[in-house]
């Protein structure tokens, strides 16, 4: 493909999607920005990638694209009318239930901050047998149903690994020295949880933060070291998933005789094109197709949502999955093509929702526009009101803002996002209340 169609096509959505995070910025507010910069920036970084790789596109005769203008447009102008819509609407939120949670970041690097690297290679020591333990016991592995253990253990166990784990390992990595052992450690830990979990999520929830935090610093050489290895991981995680996983009875079935080290030797050995510049190209892009990239717009732009539920169906399950239901076999046709193994659910994340509410009609969309504004102010409202209560820093506050708001973005209405926010609800409730 010409490059200088992909330096147009790349340029156009720059400028269209560039205007809503401008416009965010106006609110002073992290989360509103935190929206609007991660679609301008998933969508910037991912396009190029789709373009390049156009001819292994395998999709065509499920979800058709031709890669023109006019087909770029119809993704981009519904994007754009619900980022505005979002950005209006955070407006009037803030009009009704004040500004004050406008405060500006002010970044202090912690001078006894040394302790934190020495706390995370202790942690990090400890978990790996942890993670390779939940490994032979089949807990907490991408696809595959967890062991039923009592008080919940598996779900517990689940939830740390994705969610609780790597955000503490990064919060104090980003408020430490940020020295060299716990840089390389916290990379090995990303290596070890991507072969642990068979996922090539949760390891992002690590290297992600990485590459923002060097980046930040200006830190060119751990950048692009953290980039490179979030790349390796990906594409070991996804060989590992071909190589171990099969579907029987319409089940998928992991193949554990080996141990996720050996795994990983396998891949190196009995794959010779694994680290081919085609696989390089196909990981980048699916590693940002997993933050709700291009490709999963081009299937929400053909996905027939009429087909799967009633437009108020897909709004509530914006807010949460289990508020609504539907026919998971008839959203993977739509999106998948196919049938797809019991447990089972594809999708894109908040972008891909908001396209597909558009072919309804635009009132639908901006009700989704209003989920958004409403959840993402009202997670950093009580997390500002929590912060004054308890008089941690505005750094903090920030972090968790940004965390929430990428859970948010990249799987809105996951219980990841819902519960925090309502437990941070009942929290300042309580807080709210003189007790007499």
């Amino acid at each position: 493909m010409n490059s200088n169609f992909i330096y147009e096509q790349t340029f156009l959505t720059f400028i269209i999607l560039l205007l809503p995070f401008v416009i965010s910025r106006r609110s002073g507010n992290v989360s509103i920005q935190t929206i609007c910069f991660l679609a301008l920036a998933t969508q910037v970084i991912t396009l190029p990638f789709f373009l390049i790789d156009w001819q292994n596109y395998e999709f065509n005769h499920i979800h058709p694209y031709n890669f023109e203008y006019s087909d770029l447009l119809k993704i981009l102008i519904p994007i754009f009318i619900y980022l505005i819509l979002t950005n209006i609407l955070y407006f009037a939120l803030q009009q009704i239930f004040g500004k004050n949670i406008e405060v500006k970041y002010n970044y202090k690097e912690n001078k006894n901050s040394i302790n934190n690297s020495w706390l995370i290679v202790l942690i990090v020591l400890i978990l790996i047998p942890v993670n390779l333990l939940f490994y032979e016991y089949g807990i907490s592995i991408a696809g595959i149903s967890p062991p039923n253990l009592p008080f919940k253990v598996s779900g517990i166990a689940h939830y740390l690994t994705k969610y609780f784990i790597p955000f503490i390992l990064s919060y104090m990595y980003w408020r430490g020295k940020k020295n060299t052992s716990a840089f390389l450690i916290l990379i090995f830990y990303s290596y070890i949880l991507g072969i642990t979990t068979i996922s090539r999520s949760i390891p992002i929830s690590i290297m992600g933060p990485l590459i923002l935090i060097s980046l930040y610093k200006k830190d060119n050489f751990k950048s692009i070291f953290s980039i490179i290895n979030m790349i390796i991981i990906f594409m070991i995680t996804t060989q590992i998933r071909n190589d171990i996983y099969t579907i029987e009875d319409n089940q998928l079935v992991i193949n554990r005789e080996y141990s996720p080290f050996e795994n990983v030797i396998n891949v190196f050995t009995n794959n010779n094109n694994f680290l081919g510049i085609d696989a390089i190209i196909q990981s980048i892009n699916g590693i940002f197709n997993r933050i709700d990239g291009f490709q999963n717009l081009v299937f929400s732009l053909t996905y027939n949502s009429e087909a799967v539920a009633e437009p108020w169906i897909f709004i509530v399950r914006m807010i949460s999955w289990g508020l609504g239901d539907y026919s998971s076999d008839n959203h993977n046709i739509q999106w998948a093509g196919q049938l797809l193994p019991e447990g089972f659910v594809l999708g894109g994340g908040l972008l891909s929702n908001a396209l597909m509410m558009s072919h309804f009609n635009y009132l639908w969309l901006t009700a989704a526009s209003f989920i958004t504004a409403f959840l993402a102010y009202f997670m950093e409202f009580f997390l500002f009101h929590l912060q004054t209560r308890m008089k941690f820093e505005v750094e903090i506050k920030n972090y968790l803002t940004i965390f929430f708001c990428f859970i948010l973005f990249t799987g809105c209405g996951a219980p990841a996002f819902i519960y925090p926010l309502i437990l941070l609800a009942i929290i300042n409730l309580i807080l709210n209340i003189n007790f007499k």
